[in-house]
């Protein structure tokens, strides 16, 4: 069972040759004051597992996250928070965090962070578009970003 609403998820299971299911958990990403990256996304990895585990299932939960200098960036939760995040990643490095794990193991821990960097945008124009967990488009937008 996969504890994820991710195509990019399900495809990377789907290309393993391992059959799924998929179970979204619907758990609260905030961030706790004071935890860093890696707890974070350890602690969000097990809760989806835990949230849609069956008795017997095995269950994978999984999270991702980018962050810039101390801040941790969650999902978007509209197209101008979208644009309000690629202006802050516009030209710096960030990091991202990822941590993919069963329900009931003890040991979880979240994997090393990679660096990535964003290209300067200014003067770029890109295109937003926010899809829903069946993979069509719900809404886009053409956005114009100028590095401020």
């Amino acid at each position: 069972m996969l504890a994820s609403a991710s195509p990019r998820r399900r495809e990377i299971l789907r290309r393993a040759g391992i059959a799924h299911r998929v179970r979204p958990a619907k758990v609260d990403e905030d961030v706790i004051p004071g935890e860093d990256p890696a707890a974070h996304v350890l602690r969000l990895a097990r809760q989806k597992a835990e949230v849609v585990r069956r008795p017997g299932e095995w269950v994978l939960g999984a999270d991702t996250v980018v962050v810039v200098g101390k801040r941790i960036l969650g999902k978007p939760r509209s197209q101008g928070d979208a644009g309000r995040m690629l202006r802050l990643l516009s030209g710096r490095v960030h990091r991202l965090f990822q941590r993919d794990g069963p329900a009931g193991v003890p040991r979880l821990r979240a994997a090393p962070a990679s660096g990535r960097a964003v290209p300067p945008l200014s003067g770029s124009t890109f295109r937003i578009c926010f899809v829903n967990t069946s993979g069509s488009v719900v809404g886009s937008s053409q956005t114009r970003f100028s590095q401020t």
